[in-house]
């Protein structure tokens, strides 16, 4: 028999080996395994506080109630501080996942677009260390309340199923995504949808976050999404091709501010503007066909250049070229 089939093809392993080889398992010192569970008997003592700490409470529900101000109120706070004892349990013995710090600023940035009342859920330092959980617990709630939903709950809830789904975190990713279109289609209102919407992009100003918001809506959702997600489009576009324009948007309106705005938007910034723009031209209703060659026409080659040395500027003639063969009216 073969050295090879000796080994199976597994990994070596080492006694406190001094070199590092990835391939193989290295069995740590009596000292770190010491170390180790005096951590572990820590972890568990704090788990314990926490457990006995919350039996000390009063039995706290997700139960909401739409008879009173003070009642939803009183139950979305209750709300948060089922969410936020669970994150602290979870948190305890587990050190921080990589998304977490890009969880934390979508939830901090979105937070501070939300009145007083919807923010104290995203507020938590908790909830980005344990997404997953947060999100599972979200998801619940929205599948099984059938009740009226009040404007504080949806944004709230909004909001971060919103975060999760744009934290690069792949675990509540989906779940975060199914969600909030529930949340979106069969729960808030037109009038509260799309004041979330209005009340997320205002939170998050950079091109580039818009763009996969507006994806996110669009992946999957109904109508609603589907219109929160040319919303973003719009404003995106509006914001930096012609932000006197907020408010007001249309492709219209772009198409008139187009060659202006092509020409003093910052070379980086382009090639997500046409990536906005290639998106809005998808969903363009009949009505706003006949803007379309205004809009392609700072994109022809003697306008943007032929530059093909530097690689963002190649993108950009590539990116542009895809979008007047797809949209383009000449024949």
């Amino acid at each position: 028999m073969s050295e090879d089939e000796d080994c199976d093809g597994l990994p070596s392993i080492f006694v406190n080996s001094s070199g590092y080889d990835a391939g193989a398992f290295s069995i740590p010192s009596a000292d770190e395994l010491a170390s180790q569970r005096e951590r572990e008997v820590e972890n568990e003592r704090k788990l314990k506080e926490l457990r006995e700490r919350l039996a000390n409470d009063d039995d706290v529900t997700l139960a909401r109630h739409d008879s009173s101000s003070s009642e939803s109120d009183a139950a979305l706070a209750a709300a948060v501080t089922v969410m936020s004892v669970d994150c602290a349990l979870a948190a305890v013995a587990a050190g921080p996942p990589r998304h977490a710090p890009r969880a934390a600023d979508l939830l901090a940035a979105l937070a501070r677009g939300l009145p007083a009342a919807a923010r104290p859920l995203l507020e938590d330092s908790n909830v980005a260390l344990r997404l997953p959980e947060v999100v599972a617990s979200a998801s619940a709630l929205v599948a099984a309340d059938d009740e009226p939903w009040t404007d504080d709950e949806v944004w709230a809830l909004g909001a971060l199923l919103a975060g999760a789904a744009l934290a690069h975190d792949p675990a509540p990713r989906r779940e975060a995504l199914r969600a909030l279109h529930t949340l979106l289609e069969r729960r808030a209102t037109a009038a509260q949808a799309h004041a979330l919407g209005r009340m997320m992009l205002d939170a998050l100003p950079a091109a580039r976050t818009r763009l996969e918001l507006s994806d996110a809506l669009r992946a999957g959702g109904g109508p609603t999404c589907e219109a929160l997600a040319t919303l973003a489009l719009d404003v995106a576009l509006v914001d930096s091709l012609d932000p006197p324009a907020r408010g007001r948007e249309s492709l219209s309106r772009l198409a008139e501010a187009m060659g202006a705005g092509w020409a003093r938007l910052a070379p980086e910034l382009r090639y997500t503007t046409l990536q906005l723009l290639g998106r809005r031209l998808a969903v363009a209703s009949e009505d706003e066909r006949e803007a379309r060659s205004r809009l392609l026409a700072p994109l022809a080659p003697s306008q943007i250049g032929h530059d093909t040395q530097a690689p963002e500027k190649l993108k950009v003639l590539v990116c542009a070229s895809k979008l007047r063969l797809l949209f383009g009216t000449e024949k």
